[in-house]
């Protein structure tokens, strides 16, 4: 007979929530500065939103309801992007400060 393996508590999610956010963080922030470096923002504004999709999916589940606010707007800011209802200039204009604001979020 097999043993299930005991799903995972409340602590041990949140646990590895922070522990994937610190990494999502530094890949925020590289992306960011990938565009401050001269990249082409439209790439950056869909990874992302790729990575605040993710994010804005379990972050109020776990406790973080303004964290997961944030990424999801800019998940929407990256949707509107693909969809053609914002420029790459608009898109980046709206997206800067929200993630600035949510790769803090996710620091602390």
């Amino acid at each position: 007979m097999t043993v299930a393996a005991p799903f995972p508590t409340m602590d041990s999610l949140r646990q590895r929530f922070a522990a994937q956010n610190r990494v999502r963080a530094g890949e925020l922030a590289g992306l960011r500065d990938r565009v401050a470096a001269g990249a082409d923002p439209r790439e950056a504004i869909q990874a992302i939103g790729g990575i605040a999709h993710r994010i804005a999916g379990v972050a109020a589940t776990l406790g973080h309801a303004d964290m997961g606010r944030l990424a999801h707007d800019i998940d929407l800011i990256a949707t509107a992007l693909q969809n053609r209802d914002l420029t790459t200039t608009e898109a980046w204009r709206l997206a800067g400060p929200v993630l600035e604001r949510l790769i803090s979020a996710m620091a602390d």
